[in-house]
């Protein structure tokens, strides 16, 4: 973010974990950011939802888009500091609450969006999808996980079969939705 802000060569950066497999590697990044009317956008993250009601719908740390800008890195620095300065919660996961609640507490609704799960954080494997999260998984299962996709994928042209301009359409239909109907986060433990 820093060499970012002071080389300024490039204007977001695509934070992603270990735990990922590229399905549709024909995918620009590009198709997902926002359009000219949202440059108060700086975080883009897709929601983390597990299917369990009890433990639902906070961002998910693991995959996102952050603008290059001194308000993400502010916003950086508050999440670092975040469990420092609320030593009486309990934070499940130190830095995917920590971003997530400073989001929240701090009502920066206007500086991220919440996106569905199967643009950037999906938890199955399907044809055409950009990508797959191994999220949750012990290191075993990963490990054979990611075995088991390269095998069964090889040469198979089904993979690549969603193009840039379907993705594109869709995320700007979703952008030009109001807030309160796209995705929202709430507090995590």
């Amino acid at each position: 973010m820093i060499e970012g802000l002071k080389s300024k060569k490039y204007d977001w950066i695509f934070w992603v974990d270990s735990d990922v497999i590229i399905l549709n590697p024909n995918i620009k990044l590009e198709v997902f950011l926002p359009n000219d009317n949202m440059s108060n956008v700086h975080i883009i993250s897709a929601i983390d939802y597990l299917g369990n009601k009890n433990y639902c719908c906070g961002l998910n740390a693991g995959i996102f888009f952050i603008r290059v800008h001194e308000w993400s890195l502010n916003l950086l620095i508050r999440a670092i500091s975040y469990p420092y300065f609320n030593k009486e919660k309990e934070i499940r996961h130190s830095d995917q609450t920590s971003l997530n609640n400073i989001l929240i507490e701090s009502n920066e609704t206007e500086h991220y969006v919440i996106v569905p799960q199967q643009w950037f954080n999906n938890r199955h494997i399907k044809k055409g999808e950009f990508l797959f999260h191994i999220m949750g998984y012990g290191y075993k299962n990963k490990s054979e996980t990611f075995k088991k996709f390269l095998n069964e994928t090889k040469n198979d042209e089904g993979w690549y079969s969603k193009t840039n301009e379907e993705i594109r359409k869709e995320v700007l239909k979703y952008y030009e939705l109001p807030k309160e109907q796209q995705l929202s986060i709430k507090i995590q433990p």
